[in-house]
């Protein structure tokens, strides 16, 4: 009877055994899981990358490559002009010269498939390719952001098709500067040029005695003229931060 009993105990640790090893992790699924969601993450992470420079080579000025990161070509897709086709805008570089250049360039696409050259922006200079992010475009709700870094500020550009030009403008930009070693003067403005308003936050900090203190917020008047942006280049850049 006791060796009846031990058999059927080591029976049941068996079987748990072999079940275990087929069980997949599951600590970071929800407790619901949406019936769809595991097929949804395998199609999107095997789904198939555009050859853009197959794609979009033409449309690249001559002495210039497309600008890559680690993880492809600095690209993002999305409606810029309302008719619900997702474009194509992408960063290209010319690194033959002594001071590298960069160009942002957009792509729309046609009822076809096919894709249009459309705006082009003038140099970005050397710090997009210094800092290469593949997030460095994104498309949200018909307007391009650009997040522009440098070494001590970044600012994220904001434009949009303006019906009234017909082409692509400056409509606002958020900015941000660390400040020196300590962090003082670290802030940033965000600026509306559609309502010509800008709002500044900054801080100081106190050297001797390290108090960190917000300074009082300020607003001031900026033109309402929208710069478009093939007439971008770095120096409008800088002149922003």
């Amino acid at each position: 009877m006791r060796f009846a009993a031990c058999s059927y105990v080591l029976l049941v640790l068996f079987l748990m055994g072999c079940g275990t090893q087929n069980t997949v992790e599951t600590g970071d699924l929800p407790s619901n899981p949406d019936s769809n969601a595991v097929s949804k993450v395998a199609s999107e992470a095997f789904a198939p990358k555009r050859d853009y420079p197959k794609l979009l080579g033409s449309m690249v000025p001559q002495e210039y490559d497309f600008a890559e990161s680690e993880v492809g070509p600095i690209v993002a897709e999305g409606d810029l002009n309302g008719d619900s086709l997702p474009d194509v805008v992408f960063l290209v570089q010319n690194l033959e010269e002594e001071m590298p250049k960069s160009l942002v360039l957009v792509a729309y696409q046609a009822p076809d498939g096919k894709f249009i050259r459309g705006e082009s922006s003038g140099n970005f200079g050397p710090e997009p390719l210094t800092y290469l992010d593949p997030e460095f475009f994104s498309i949200q709700n018909q307007v391009l952001h650009i997040n522009y870094q440098s070494m001590r500020w970044e600012i994220e550009l904001k434009f949009r098709k303006e019906a009234k030009y017909g082409d692509l403008r400056l409509i606002g930009t958020e900015s941000f500067s660390y400040g020196n070693a300590v962090g003082d003067g670290a802030g940033g403005t965000s600026t509306n040029f559609l309502t010509g308003q800008r709002i500044a936050n900054y801080k100081h900090v106190d050297m001797e005695t390290g108090i960190e203190k917000q300074m009082p917020e300020r607003r001031e008047v900026v033109s309402t003229q929208l710069i478009p942006l093939h007439g971008f280049n770095d120096d409008n850049v800088y002149q922003l931060q």
